[in-house]
């Protein structure tokens, strides 16, 4: 209670006691009538010995400080019994009020009264300005937004089939090697023709974005390596693709190699053409060896039947179409070889990315997207393209193929010419090379 009474209306007191002698409960206190209540606390203001009666000094009594009130030499006690009145009267006021109440509606704060007894209705806080946190999240709505949009436009007919990579029923999840940082995703080159109907893989090549060691590794499988293939027994590693698509492919690679991979995309000879095509061509070194051989058999590798003229050099220039000759030839030398070129090829394609004007960057990939199979959403791809511009084009590029140069002989079984070799090393080597970045051979 405040240390000096204020009443706005002169004539009208706060009655402090709650329910008076007779048990009916007054609100407010008449001082000009007097009530029953006042007189009696009046005259117990007579007793000298309890209460001091009309003392302006405002000294202490043994009920309490007793002030001087003006005009009726009445007095207010700061009592904590009557502050204890005060509190229980409101209690039950609240419980009265609370089985009137209809459904819903909130309960009252207990403490919800104000230094004289009286309820009071709670004020509203304001709100608190909320403006920037708004506008930020509006921003990044419509950032998502156009995002999502964004991919659905540049992906446009891709084939999305996540039911060509499920999880693999011949070896455990657990024994594959895997790391959070390290994103493999296995490129399959199919070789589909018209009439065909049965796909083989004419390229198969692991592409890792290693984001632990800030590089991106490229390794190339022998398609005559001679493995298990799971369901099947041993026989060459392109196999595995005429025999359960994708699926054989990534089954196999995961139960010889034991490391996990993540995704996968198929594109046909037609994807690759348009792409490199879109992009204005791309520039790699050729010998006059390879030079020579193709510009003999031209009309074996060319699917068009155009006739191209190559030149060896650095940095030769080639659009789709030879660039496609130049990575499928392999009677030339060994398929060692023939993965290399694939490498090369890919390793210019990346450099040509970083240089290209967005416009035809994105008209490329629309070309390109119907000849594309992945198990990977539109904004996942997105999302890497997104990162390639902003952080992978800038990691260097590591290469190797599997199994290693001098680890694998040639042998001619059942199943044809193969490469010969030791899985397990093969492997481990594997293992060092994507997730602990050794190269094969190169020893610490």
């Amino acid at each position: 209670m405040p240390d000096i009474y204020f009443n706005k209306n002169p004539k009208r007191r706060d009655d402090y006691d709650g329910y008076n002698e007779s048990g009916d409960y007054h609100r407010y206190e008449d001082l000009n009538t007097g009530r029953k209540k006042s007189r009696a606390r009046r005259a117990k203001a007579y007793d000298p010995n309890d209460y001091a009666y009309n003392d302006r000094s405002g000294r202490k009594s043994s009920r309490g400080d007793v002030r001087f009130d003006g005009r009726y030499n009445d007095y207010i006690e700061d009592d904590e019994y009557y502050e204890r009145q005060r509190r229980a009267e409101y209690q039950r006021q609240q419980q009265r009020r609370a089985q009137q109440r209809p459904a819903g509606r909130s309960a009252r704060r207990y403490d919800d009264y104000d230094d004289y007894g009286r309820g009071r209705r709670s004020r509203r806080r304001p709100r608190k300005r909320r403006g920037c946190l708004h506008a930020l999240l509006s921003l990044l709505l419509v950032f998502v937004i156009l995002y999502a949009g964004v991919c659905e436009l540049l992906f446009w007919g891709m084939d999305y089939a996540p039911g060509n990579h499920k999880a693999n029923n011949y070896v455990s999840a657990a024994s594959l090697k895997r790391n959070p940082l390290i994103t493999n995703i296995l490129l399959v080159g199919v070789d589909a023709r018209e009439g065909d109907t049965t796909f083989r893989s004419d390229t198969m090549m692991l592409i890792t974005i290693d984001r632990m060691h800030m590089k991106i590794k490229l390794t190339s499988f022998l398609r005559d390596s001679y493995v298990e293939i799971p369901g099947y027994g041993k026989a060459k590693l392109n196999a595995a693709c005429s025999y359960n698509g994708v699926q054989g492919v990534i089954d196999t690679i995961e139960y010889n190699y034991g490391i996990k991979i993540n995704k996968y995309i198929a594109v046909d000879f037609s994807a690759f053409t348009q792409l490199i095509d879109g992009l204005g061509g791309v520039d790699v070194p050729v010998t006059e060896r390879e030079a020579n051989y193709l510009n003999n058999t031209w009309s074996k590798w060319s699917l068009t039947g155009r006739q191209v003229y190559f030149q060896a050099g650095e940095s030769v220039h080639m659009d789709g179409e030879m660039a496609l000759m130049f990575c499928r030839i392999r009677y030339l030398d060994s398929d060692v070889m023939r993965t290399k070129r694939q490498r090369l090829v890919i390793a210019a394609l990346k450099n040509k990315l970083t240089s290209t004007n967005p416009l035809d960057l994105v008209k490329s990939v629309r070309a390109v997207a119907p000849n594309i199979q992945t198990d990977m959403l539109k904004l996942r791809l997105g999302l890497i393209g997104l990162n390639y511009l902003l952080l992978y084009h800038f990691f260097p590029i590591s290469q190797t193929a599997i199994p290693v140069t001098g680890t694998w002989y040639d042998v001619s079984n059942e199943a044809g010419d193969v490469v010969s070799f030791d899985v397990a090393t093969a492997a481990e080597q594997l293992k060092q090379f994507i997730y602990h970045d050794v190269e094969p051979g190169v020893q610490d």
